[in-house]
């Protein structure tokens, strides 16, 4: 491989394999980035939902004039389908921290809006201002040693949006939704989505590398937002609460009353 800069003086094509790096081609007074990174469907250097959006827009037949086939083509079939943009989904959510940096903000990028976290009887609530824009996101959850993420759900649901999250170690989850039709989020009270909570401890909830996809796959950051110490612990007493039935089948209360 190329590990050093080399010039050329008339127009070439340049063939590379796809691998977990990528070039820079200079041509002064302007450098810009080709990609080379496997899964990097939309050419911008960096794997995230925004590459998720890219085949889904292919599929449907609306491919953005970046989109990166050969990039997209996950398990190398020569086909870019369905199977392709789930191994991506797979990708993004268990891998939080790769060469391309797909953990972290793309490059150059800043916060440019930020989300509200409230704390709910069950776990906490996410909205962000228009979240009606949107038709994926991704961000990762920090949760204090002992408290786990059970469930995550839109607060208006639909039928065209999948919702995933998987663990990652260290007390954090990567969540991420998206929509296989290209359908907006929607929101009830300025919330879209909740995550439940189980076992929680006292301690501080941190939401961070928040990034939102618009039909058009314009992707804007988020910054991350924080719940402290007191909204844990008026989640602690809803945590492992048992109901109690008698014997004929009505509910009475549970072990926390």
């Amino acid at each position: 491989p190329y590990t050093e800069p080399f010039f050329v003086s008339q127009n070439v094509t340049i063939k590379a394999i796809p691998a977990w790096c990528d070039m820079v081609v200079s041509n002064p007074p302007r450098s810009y980035t080709v990609s080379t990174i496997k899964g990097d469907a939309s050419g911008d250097g960096v794997i995230d939902i925004q590459d998720v959006v890219a085949i889904v827009h292919f599929i449907l037949g609306s491919p953005d004039s970046e989109f990166a086939e050969n990039l997209a083509d996950m398990n190398g079939d020569g086909v870019v389908d369905i199977f392709d943009a789930m191994l991506l989904v797979n990708y993004v959510l268990n891998h939080t921290s790769t060469p391309s940096g797909s953990r972290m903000m793309t490059r150059g990028d800043e916060p440019k809006e930020n989300i509200v976290l409230t704390a709910e009887t069950d776990g906490i609530s996410i909205g962000v201002d228009q979240v009606e824009r949107f038709t994926a996101f991704q961000f990762d959850l920090s949760l204090p040693n002992g408290t786990e993420l059970s469930d995550v759900k839109l607060v208006s649901e639909s039928s065209t949006h999948r919702l995933m999250f998987a663990y990652n170690g260290g007390n954090t989850y990567r969540v991420i939704g998206f929509s296989m039709s290209n359908d907006l989020f929607q929101a009830t009270d300025g919330k879209f989505i909740e995550l439940q909570l189980t076992k929680a401890v006292n301690g501080s909830v941190s939401v961070d590398n928040v990034l939102f996809v618009a039909p058009n796959q314009q992707k804007t950051i988020f910054g991350g937002g924080q719940l402290g110490t007191t909204a844990i612990e008026n989640l602690e007493m809803n945590s492992d609460a048992e109901d109690i039935y008698n014997l004929r089948g009505q509910k009475q209360g549970n072990s926390h009353d």
